[in-house]
């Protein structure tokens, strides 16, 4: 079988994001007061994981600079370097560099070699300091050092791989760069056993060995390390070398070497799962059969690619890493919808009246199954919020060191679940809000001192499920919203009327009016925000997912936005309605209740528009048929209205008729015609005619906002 080297890069992409991750989540949790050594170790392998599959796909340009940050973390894990800020923020730059070179053989695109060759420059700078002086071997190194009788200590290695290693994604060539990277050293290839015959070999199969000498003042602890990712895939032997002894080929596999001269020394098995998979077949075809003093860059490799010809057709591709649980369940799932299957089809072959009632039942379990099934499959679809919190913890630490603000972030519920493509377009909205919070709502600390706060502000995410929604929460304890200073500016800007006065309007009302196209009340604009861009894509944002976002706010307290979201856009519950012979569906989470009209109910306020009196509110009612352009839809009396909220306001839809409720599948409108306004989507319904979902927050802000209908305070509607 041919390995795909396409398949393999997205697969190293995909690992070496996720060491990036890893990198920069240690670096960003650490205390430069009290680092632990398993902190540094586990950066360090992060580090190594990236080199060694950058150096696998010949990525020179991502093996070289993760070599020399890689460098400097092992002189911090030997005590010889200590990790401070400014340390650690060259280190979290040095992560950003290698995200940049990434994407950049991801795209086919060029990154920022200034940024790179700056980086390296300081590394390089570092590295060759004070700080990296030798400090002496400890006492256990020294007699852990085996010393031949004529005093030569040189390592002997003997690297046999298996023949099926390329399949496990390791390059013995890759690990002999690496090798050359420690110190001196020579090699000779040689063929393992005897070749098949050539028109029946296998090209992707491993039929090679090394004997490696290596500079003895090499630790045995670098050359562990080397080796640690292949040690299940091959046979190795380390020694001390006798100097006087012959240079001996590796013994075939299955015979030992002789004992005179390779005295096996045997290691502790270490297996390690993050090394990215990836290799090409062909590499042992060039492996060198001298010795090898070529620079490692000079080493060929048959399936090569230019970075310029690896361009994605869509960079938006990504996968999904799954529980094996989930797995599990979706099979099992599978295995009962095959046996109801076999047994309604056991019953068609030969079907009788008198097996009605085993066919109802057969029927029946047919819908469980069905149901579990596309239940199981959305789960699958489900991923923690954390992997868009983790993002936070770098933004709040570069950009409070920025504006010189002392920033805690807190966040819970971490663990609560929704669906990925909802995770991947919330995740944008939470930066900006997150930013907001720490320039706008945090106080500098000398200030929050004079109002007897600590001078270190708070800045709290939280998510958690409510409903058939999931709840995300951005709150801070700064200054809060200034209502005055909102009315004001959207008074400078034309949004409120000249002479209207701040009393005539709710609190709500004037912080809702930050969502507005181009507002911004920051005096002065910086890389960080004061544009005027942000907060109505927020919100634009928001209420393309089905969402809606609240604020609360109290000056001198603090800021709370709230984000409600469904917690997936591929299935809803809906309500079928029929308006003029036409069937829509409903979202259901956005229905208060449906009712008979009562005419007595029904009040006309200036401009002719008509309300609905239901309880203690007066609610517009809007007819659809008029809407939708479907004809006219007559007289109110004996009627249904179904009211509707989204965004805090309510209308009451004018329906013919409400039919079941029933979960129904989404498809986008947008991917398979064109966007059409008041509609989020359609669906295929039973019978297989198909139904328009309704956007029932696009319909309603339309409406409102055509018939003048938006409320500036808390007040109901009042009727002519």
């Amino acid at each position: 079988m041919a390995l795909d080297m396409d398949q393999l890069r997205k697969v190293f992409y995909e690992e070496c994001r996720e060491n990036l991750e890893v990198l920069e989540n240690q670096l960003v949790s650490m205390d430069p007061g009290s680092v632990d050594l398993e902190t540094i170790n586990t950066i360090f392998r992060a580090a190594h994981s990236i080199k060694g599959g950058g150096a696998t796909f010949d990525l020179l340009d991502i093996s070289e600079f993760t070599h020399l940050m890689e460098a400097f973390l092992d002189e911090a894990r030997e005590g010889r370097r200590q990790l401070d800020h400014q340390i650690i923020d060259l280190l979290l730059k040095g992560g950003d560099c290698i995200n940049d070179m990434l994407v950049a053989h991801e795209t086919g695109t060029e990154h920022n070699t200034a940024m790179r060759t700056e980086l390296m420059a300081k590394f390089e700078q570092l590295l060759s300091g004070e700080a990296n002086q030798e400090k002496a071997p400890e006492p256990a190194a020294e007699m852990n050092k085996v010393v031949t009788d004529d005093g030569s200590s040189d390592w002997l290695i003997q690297f046999i791989p298996h023949k099926d290693i390329f399949f496990s994604g390791n390059d013995p060539v890759r690990i002999i760069k690496e090798l050359r990277e420690l110190g001196t050293y020579s090699s000779v290839a040689c063929q393992v056993d005897s070749l098949p015959d050539l028109d029946i070999i296998e090209p992707e199969m491993c039929f090679l060995s090394w004997r490696i000498t290596l500079d003895g003042t090499v630790k045995r602890e670098h050359i562990n390390e080397v080796f640690e990712w292949v040690e299940d895939e091959c046979d190795l032997i380390i020694t001390r070398l006798v100097h006087d002894a012959p240079l001996m080929m590796p013994a075939p596999l299955g015979e030992p070497p002789a004992e005179d001269v390779l005295p096996e020394i045997k290691e502790p098995n270490i297996t390690l799962t993050s090394e990215p998979v990836a290799a090409t077949p062909n590499s042992n075809a060039v492996a060198p059969s001298s010795p090898v003093e070529k620079p490692a860059s000079k080493v060929e490799k048959a399936e090569r690619v230019p970075a310029q010809t690896q361009v994605k057709s869509d960079t938006s591709v990504s996968s999904i890493r799954v529980d094996i649980e989930k797995v599990d369940n979706l099979i099992n799932l599978v295995g009962e919808l095959v046996i109801t299957q076999s047994m309604l089809t056991e019953l068609g072959t030969d079907f009788s009246a008198e097996k009605i009632e085993r066919l109802q039942a057969g029927l029946d379990q047919l819908l469980q199954n069905t149901k579990e099934l596309q239940e199981s499959v959305l789960n699958i679809r489900m991923l923690p919020i954390s992997f868009a919190f983790n993002r936070f913890p770098r933004l709040v630490r570069d950009l409070s060191g920025k504006l010189g603000k002392k920033v805690q972030l807190n966040v819970q519920g971490e663990h609560t679940e929704l669906d990925k493509t909802v995770l991947e377009r919330i995740a944008d909205p939470l930066v900006h809000l997150v930013r907001n919070a720490i320039d706008h709502g945090l106080e500098m600390p000398a200030e929050r001192l004079s109002h007897n706060k600590g001078e270190v502000g708070n800045i709290e995410l939280n998510a958690y499920h409510q409903g058939g929604s999931i709840v995300i929460e951005v709150a801070d304890d700064g200054a809060g919203l200034n209502k005055e200073r909102i009315w004001q500016k959207a008074v400078d800007k034309g949004i409120l009327a000249p002479d209207s006065h701040l009393d005539e309007f709710s609190d709500n009302y004037i912080f809702n009016l930050i969502f507005a196209p181009g507002f911004s009340t920051a005096e002065q604009v910086s890389d960080i925000s004061g544009r005027g861009v942000g907060m109505d894509v927020v919100k634009r944002n928001i209420e393309g997912l089905g969402g809606q976002i609240d604020v609360i706010s109290k000056e001198g307290e603090g800021s709370r936005f709230t984000i409600s979201l469904p917690l997936t856009l591929a299935i809803l519950d809906g309500q079928l309605v029929k308006v003029a012979e036409q069937v829509f569906v409903i979202p259901l989470i956005t229905i208060i209740e449906s009712i008979q009209i009562k005419s007595e109910r029904v009040k006309i306020a200036s401009g002719g528009i008509e309300l609905y009196r239901l309880r203690d509110e007066n609610i517009p009612i809007m007819r659809l048929h008029e809407e939708f352009e479907l004809g006219t839809s007559g007289s109110l009396a004996g009627r249904l209205l179904c009211f509707v909220e989204a965004g805090g306001n309510k209308v009451g839809l004018l329906l013919d008729e409400l039919l079941g409720q029933q979960q129904v599948v989404i498809k986008s409108l947008e991917s398979n015609y064109t966007k059409v306004p008041g509609f989020s989507g359609a669906t295929i319904l039973g019978d297989g005619s198909v139904s328009l979902i309704l956007d029932i927050q696009g319909i309603i802000s339309g409406y409102l906002h055509r018939e003048g209908l938006e409320r500036k305070d808390n007040s109901p509607y009042i009727a002519a």
